[in-house]
């Protein structure tokens, strides 16, 4: 038979009530003279520290504190050229000191800065390119980001006159389709630039004797060609060393003379296409050189960005004619191809159905 204190819930409170009890036992124990004297004892123990005052004494000054008031940074999105070479992508500075070269950075920040009143600037690019590369065509997309900026709105009037300014430069840096942009667009510029294909032009020497006929055989009929890039010697005091897969999706010639010829090449984002066209002491393979049957027998002279190609656009390397007859451009814009500024025809792939 059930008890029935147990059933009636007696029995809990009688449980709750010696709890009570037990507490207010525990909590008689603890008086205020008990209170006063750990504290005492807590004081005497922190006076034995060294270079603690304790008490401690009344400031003769009255404290002083600051307050930093920081402002969200503003960005501005545009796509960027350069015509001389000698002009780094963003500002180089070496303990605090300004560095050899002019910067798109330093270039774009000193006309766009003061038109937002700010503090400091930072350029994020789509990739980048080595300081004596020229970057042609239809620029290098970038996002400006404009640090601490007193003015927060500013007109796409002011902005266009700034980009003027910036087109005359002397450093030879353009920039086009300037405007307002968010977080979101630095995402975007930055996030996309492995997706990105390069177009380039370099001029290469050759060791051996070559032909026009035989640089179309050994270089021009190459299409996706896969090439594994071991850390180049010059960036490996900055990169880690591994083994980078990169494909060279199409290669196109002009013949110059025995030795010398044009190279215009697309190839997958990151490429190193200087290390590609002589060879990198063989960490780079196949080469050009290997190409040609003369490992080690390219180097390369000059390099020039041509474009930077979205995902879905189409770049022509065949015969002009082939595709696009001289007298027919308004034709080819018809069907969607566009001549940049460096003589390229491009295109957006259609979509599909």
């Amino acid at each position: 038979m059930r008890d029935a204190s147990r059933s009636d819930g007696t029995h809990g409170q009688a449980q709750v009530l010696r709890l009570e009890e037990g507490a207010r036992v525990r909590c008689a124990a603890v008086t205020l003279a008990k209170v006063e004297s750990s504290i005492v004892s807590l004081g005497d123990a922190l006076a034995t520290l060294p270079g603690l005052n304790c008490p401690p004494k009344c400031p003769a000054e009255p404290a002083e504190g600051w307050v930093a008031v920081r402002r969200e940074s503003l960005f501005v999105r545009g796509r960027y050229s350069k015509t001389a070479r000698g002009v780094s992508q963003t500002a180089w500075r070496l303990e605090g000191q300004e560095g050899l070269y002019r910067s798109v950075e330093e270039v774009a920040a000193d006309h766009l800065a003061p038109l937002f009143g700010a503090a400091d600037s930072r350029l994020h690019g789509s990739g980048r390119e080595d300081v004596d590369v020229r970057m042609l065509g239809g620029g290098r997309p970038f996002v400006l980001e404009l640090k601490q900026p007193r003015i927060s709105s500013v007109s796409q009037a002011a902005i266009d006159q700034a980009a003027m300014r910036i087109n005359r430069s002397p450093e030879g840096v353009t920039v086009t389709e300037l405007r307002l942009a968010t977080t979101s667009d630095v995402d975007a510029v930055t996030a996309g630039a492995g997706d990105k294909r390069k177009e380039y032009a370099a001029l290469v020497r050759c060791r051996a004797a070559v032909t026009p006929e035989f640089l179309r055989e050994r270089l021009d009929a190459v299409k996706e060609l896969a090439v594994c890039q071991t850390t180049p010697v010059r960036v490996l005091h900055r990169r880690s060393l591994m083994d980078r897969p990169k494909v060279i999706h199409g290669m196109r010639t002009r013949w110059v003379n025995a030795h010398w010829f044009v190279l215009r090449l697309v190839t997958s984002a990151g490429a190193y296409v200087k290390e590609f066209v002589h060879g990198d002491l063989g960490r780079t393979q196949p080469n050009v050189g290997a190409l040609l049957g003369d490992e080690g027998g390219a180097d390369i002279l000059q390099l020039d960005v041509l474009n930077v190609l979205a995902p879905g656009e189409e770049c022509f390397h065949g015969p002009m004619d082939a595709l696009v007859p001289a007298d027919e451009p308004a034709a080819a814009a018809e069907r969607g191809w566009r001549l940049t500024d460096a003589g390229v025809w491009v295109r957006r792939a259609p979509a599909e159905p």
